[in-house]
């Protein structure tokens, strides 16, 4: 079963290769941003809290915190940095949608040519067997979308489980307790999916 799927997987990448290395080599980078993303977007968002903390910390103790002392201060380094890194992953996610796209019509022409290929080679009795027309015309209709959708969950699993080991390796600098049991209790779920 394992085989036969990692096959499959195989086979779907070498289309989209043969179609574009490009849109593969994007497709692998929007992966790995889109798992290192939320990781960047939690480490900011702590910071942030941490800070304001601090602020409310030593405004308690009896030094103010004003207007002038907030445009100097570290929280608004770091709100622009977490404004930048939302724009950012919006623009991303509008990118990946693209290449999505893109990669699923260079895949339909791709997969098109080698059906109109193989279809000119052979010779017309072919074309009267039922088992043999049905497969081409099943290839010819799922040409544009099994593929690629395919490969975009392959990344997105991919995006999901960089984006796992990075909270794991967060959560076990400061509770290793509780990332094993995160990790404990996620497994049950991948082998499910």
């Amino acid at each position: 079963l394992l085989g036969g799927f990692f096959s499959r997987l195989f086979y779907i990448f070498s289309i989209v290769w043969k179609s574009g290395p490009a849109f593969l080599f994007l497709m692998c980078f929007i992966a790995l941003f889109n798992g290192l993303m939320p990781v960047l977007g939690a480490l900011i968002s702590s910071r942030i809290l941490n800070e304001l903390q601090i602020i409310i910390t030593e405004s308690t103790l009896g030094k103010e915190f004003g207007l002038a002392a907030f445009w100097g201060s570290m929280v608004l380094l770091l709100l622009i940095a977490f404004f930048t890194y939302k724009i950012l992953d919006k623009v991303v996610m509008r990118l990946s949608n693209a290449v999505t796209r893109m990669a699923g019509e260079r895949v339909v022409r791709h997969v098109k040519v080698e059906i109109m290929n193989k279809a000119q080679a052979l010779d017309l009795s072919a074309f009267d067997l039922p088992a043999f027309y049905e497969k081409l015309e099943n290839a010819n209709r799922e040409a544009g979308n099994r593929p690629i959708q395919i490969l975009s969950s392959t990344f997105s699993v991919i995006s999901t489980v960089i984006s796992l080991v990075g909270y794991v390796v967060i959560l076990a600098s400061a509770l290793p307790l509780a990332a094993l049991a995160i990790a404990l209790a996620a497994v049950p779920s991948a082998i499910v999916n």
